[in-house]
């Protein structure tokens, strides 16, 4: 631990500025994850396995939650692992009827749009289409990798924020042991994410 927290307060391969530069806004995914799951959440992804596309997906985010920038979204991620964990998938009249405005104005906003298209937004974020229509041949799969990219450029976000930290000395000691064990995991998740999809981390 001491020799890493020695290597992270004097490695200066990547400036500062540059860090900062590198970590972008993760809103418009998070935002669009939170559209499969209002929209496609009760669909099966694994019919065998009875798993909704809701299961499969807060399980698979559930350790990102904290790192959220959009508090909305987070309150919805929130909800439905609450939904979940009482046994009910909730489907798309659920949160349009939610008693919380904010999010039954999000699901009407999501249905409204369930079918525009924005190959802009497609080829720049790698987002999830907002044209397919669940559960189309390919659905599982891209749901996978978009997962996949997102926890990727969360786990980074997260570790250059430590980094960062650590450079300017703005964490306590008490922190900074069980940062570090947060630290040393989200490294070997990071990596082996950008293994599964063939990415260089810089």
């Amino acid at each position: 631990d001491q020799q890493i927290l020695h290597d992270l307060k004097n490695d200066d391969s990547i400036p500062m500025h540059i860090q900062d530069l590198v970590i972008s806004t993760d809103e418009i995914q998070e935002k669009d994850i939170c559209r499969v799951l209002i929209l496609w959440g009760h669909q099966l992804f694994d019919e065998n396995e009875n798993i909704s596309y809701a299961q499969y997906i807060i399980e698979n985010i559930v350790d990102t939650v904290p790192f959220f920038e959009n508090e909305l979204i987070k309150t919805v991620i929130l909800d439905v692992t609450q939904q979940l964990n009482a046994g009910i998938v909730p489907g798309v009249p659920y949160y349009i009827s939610h008693p919380d405005k904010m999010i039954a104005n999000l699901a009407l906003e999501f249905t409204m749009s369930k079918y525009e298209y924005s190959e802009n937004w497609s080829n720049r974020w790698n987002i999830f289409l907002s044209t397919q229509k669940a559960p189309e041949e390919n659905f599982r799969s891209d749901i996978t990798n978009s997962i996949l990219r997102f926890k990727l450029k969360k786990y980074n976000k997260a570790i250059h924020e430590f980094e960062k930290k650590i450079k300017l000395h703005d964490i306590s000691d008490a922190e900074l042991e069980i940062e570090l064990k947060s630290h040393q995991y989200l490294v070997k998740e990071r990596n082996n994410i950008a293994g599964l999809l063939k990415t260089v981390v810089i």
